[in-house]
């Protein structure tokens, strides 16, 4: 994990070109991780309220806390699969003829700057537009397209997957 934070800030273009050959299982361990590590910072951050709040219902503090905490993977591995799906089906379209593992492996590893730096206020944006251009980079070069047909396809799974979250809730 260390070794991928240092190259995904140093040199994003090389870690992209790395990503193609990891396997589905790599890179599920990977995004659990980086994702976990997303998700104890930002109950960290919100460790005030959710205390004040547990001790107002009289719950345990812990179980909150450890709940939430299993909450925030789980709805990142989730996402992480939809994201995953819809990004293979629309670099299918454009005629790409590689396998879904590596499209997942894009998604997954691709997602790190946004797991590392997501969870800092006014900062999400920022790590949100950078992870995408980690994952158009490795589309490129991972799927032998042209950087536009990248965009594409990274730019209809992106809009396809704010209407299905916007539908799903």
């Amino acid at each position: 994990l260390l070794a991928a934070i240092k190259d995904v800030l140093y040199d994003s273009t090389e870690y992209a070109k790395r990503i193609k050959g990891k396997t589905k299982k790599e890179s599920l361990n990977f995004i659990i991780k980086s994702f976990s590590l997303y998700a104890l910072m930002l109950l960290v951050l919100k460790s005030r309220s959710i205390y004040s709040r547990s001790v107002d219902q009289g719950t345990n503090v812990f179980g909150v806390w450890a709940s939430a905490f299993i909450m925030y993977v789980v709805a990142a591995v989730i996402i992480l699969f939809i994201g995953a799906g819809l990004l293979h089906f629309f670099t299918k379209i454009m005629k790409s003829k590689e396998k879904f593992s590596n499209t997942f492996s894009i998604y997954a590893l691709g997602a790190l700057p946004f797991a590392l730096f997501g969870w800092i206020p006014y900062f999400k944006v920022i790590a949100l537009i950078y992870a995408m251009y980690v994952q158009i980079t490795a589309l490129e070069y991972s799927h032998y397209m042209k950087k536009s047909v990248a965009i594409a396809a990274y730019v209809f799974h992106f809009v396809t997957l704010l209407v299905v979250l916007g539908i799903i809730g």
